[in-house]
């Protein structure tokens, strides 16, 4: 494989990995060595008697050196939310309401 072939498949490559959404290119040295981070964070509202929203977020960071005038930085988080089912149930129930009472009404309804 010919040097330019190579350095276009590299150019083609860098390009591409910095479409990527949450990759970007700096005009910073590039560091001697990588950093990997993982956090996790662990939330959970809790009252008597109430079962409360609890939210899970693990997170993920790479930062990694390419050559010596390059790095590649990057990362990932993912939020969970659980709890809010007993909400949106009440929201349901109390629309549904609104609905049979405009009904009995009558009033026209759509849904």
């Amino acid at each position: 494989m010919a040097a330019t072939e190579r350095s276009d498949r590299a150019g083609a490559i860098i390009a591409a990995a910095l479409a990527l959404p949450g990759v970007c290119a700096h005009a910073e040295n590039a560091p001697e060595h990588g950093v990997v981070a993982v956090k996790y964070l662990h939330y959970q509202d809790s009252q008597p008697g109430l079962k409360r929203i609890k939210v899970d977020s693990p997170s993920l960071y790479l930062l990694a050196p390419v050559g010596s005038d390059w790095s590649v930085e990057g990362s990932a988080v993912v939020d969970t939310v659980s709890g809010a089912t007993y909400t949106s149930n009440d929201y349901r129930r109390s629309l549904q309401s609104a609905i049979d009472a405009a009904n009995a009404a009558g009033i026209t309804t759509i849904g």
